[in-house]
């Protein structure tokens, strides 16, 4: 097979993840949980369907549950990616340019997915492109989502980033806080072995590690180290966009803390008049 039938496969295999990882993203667990207690999530607290706002409505143990279901679609993305690589894309000596960062890829798709699932766009075309209006569509804000995408990629940074986020909330009581911060220090544990030359995933679950890397052969490597960084930018960029009205809470003084109440409507739009956050 010739160098541009290789691409080409590489090509039509990532857009098939990428397309398959957007609706695997957009299915909103939160709101799922929400409907089966004959409730719509969006009409309670900060009205985000998200694992926070679940577990100011029903409590920590749903939050967990929707957190853990939020995150395996990352993880289960991830690791399809993960797989196909090994076994479809795995012989980068056929190019000459490294094309493990593409393993990320569909990741972030899922990413989007959580965030703007198509049920949004949807609501968008509806209301005349009138965004607020179709907020009460919008996903989750893509923390959990994230984590597992971590997870799938090598879990031993992705530990150390959660251990890190629970000591965060622990002593902050801020989540939007421990998530941001977290995001921000996660890509830094993935690419700085990857800008040595060490390896790019090393995860004993999947054997995913292609080759030892030739440290001289730094060139070769730069679209890998490049591509990376531009994804998890991409990610914590959406992360914060989602999270733009818990920073603005953040630095006014005003945002709520974890597990403030149950079934609280309109959390969000009364928190400026709760500047103790209790």
């Amino acid at each position: 097979m010739s160098q541009n039938m290789n691409i080409l496969l590489v090509i039509l295999i990532i857009i098939s993840l990428c397309v398959i990882g957007y609706f695997i993203g957009g299915i909103i667990f939160a709101e799922i949980y929400a409907k089966f207690k004959n409730d719509d999530i969006h009409k309670f607290g900060s009205g985000n369907p998200g694992a926070t706002n679940i577990g100011r409505t029903y409590g920590k143990v749903a939050a967990i549950s929707v957190a853990l279901l939020d995150a395996s679609k990352g993880y289960v993305t991830t690791v399809i990616s993960l797989l196909c690589f090994k076994y479809l894309i795995h012989d980068n000596t056929k190019f000459n340019f490294d094309l493990t960062f593409l393993i990320f890829l569909p990741g972030l798709f899922t990413l989007i997915g959580h965030c703007f699932p198509i049920q949004y766009f949807a609501a968008l075309v509806n209301n005349n492109w009138d965004f607020k209006k179709a907020k009460i569509r919008s996903g989750g804000k893509g923390v959990a989502t994230a984590g597992g995408i971590y997870y799938a990629i090598s879990p031993y940074p992705a530990t150390i980033l959660l251990i890190l986020w629970v000591i965060i909330v622990y002593f902050t009581k801020y989540v939007s806080m421990a998530s941001l911060l977290v995001l921000l220090i996660g890509p830094f544990l993935f690419l700085i072995p990857v800008f040595l030359n060490l390896y790019m995933v090393n995860n004993t679950w999947f054997d995913a590690k292609i080759k030892d890397v030739d440290l001289l052969n730094f060139q070769k490597h730069m679209l890998n180290f490049i591509g990376i960084l531009i994804i998890n930018v991409s990610m914590f960029g959406i992360v914060c966009f989602k999270h733009r009205a818990n920073i603005k809470r953040l630095i006014e003084g005003t945002e709520l803390k974890v597990w403030v109440s149950k079934k609280n409507k309109n959390l969000e739009t009364t928190a400026t008049s709760q500047p103790s956050n209790s």
